[in-house]
């Protein structure tokens, strides 16, 4: 619509915009804490989850890495 010569596919697109501005515009102040607050529990609920299952974790992503760089890690531990 935008590279359109029509005057009122130009007036959809400015229309289209602006109601995505003022869409973004109202996400951002309604929902930034309770998306923050989201991102904060899964960060923390990972971490109880790598707490409990640390070795076996480490253990299978040390298993993906290729196999000098595994050496060198059996080496320094």
């Amino acid at each position: 619509m935008m590279l359109s010569e029509s005057e009122p596919n130009k007036f959809n697109y400015l229309i289209i915009n602006l109601i995505m501005i003022i869409v973004g515009a109202m996400l951002g102040r309604l929902m930034f804490p309770f998306a923050l607050t989201i991102i904060g529990l899964a960060i923390i609920y990972l971490g109880t989850i790598w707490q409990r299952h640390e070795a076996s974790i480490s253990s299978k992503l040390r298993g993906l890495l290729p196999m000098p760089v595994r050496e060198l890690l059996e080496r320094r531990d």
